[in-house]
């Protein structure tokens, strides 16, 4: 089992147009993502005993958030990816840069 950061997301818009959902998670360093994965990736992970971890980190303070199998609060979409929660809000997914492809 391995732990990785998440710096960047893709994300799609959900089957009714609404909103989006996360779709790929850039791991890597700030600025530097190496590798992409799919949610659908990363949740088998979670799922796992032995599978992968990943993380975020709050720029503004240093502390670390994991990333979790949930629903989506909007339409409850099932499996989806999220952070712990812990009342800070730049170290959600969503909040994390697009991560640039091409």
């Amino acid at each position: 089992m391995a732990s990785y950061r998440v710096i960047c997301v893709n994300t799609v818009p959900n089957g009714s147009g609404t909103h989006e959902h996360i779709a790929w998670l850039g791991l890597g360093e700030p600025n530097t993502w190496n590798s992409r994965i799919t949610v659908a990736q990363a949740i088998a992970q979670l799922r796992s005993p032995w599978g992968d971890r990943y993380y975020t980190v709050t720029p503004t303070t240093g502390l670390r958030a994991e990333v979790i199998e949930a629903g989506c609060e909007s339409c409850d979409q099932r499996p989806y990816v999220r952070t712990t929660a812990d009342g800070i809000y730049d170290n959600n997914l969503l909040a994390l840069q697009y991560c640039a492809v091409g």
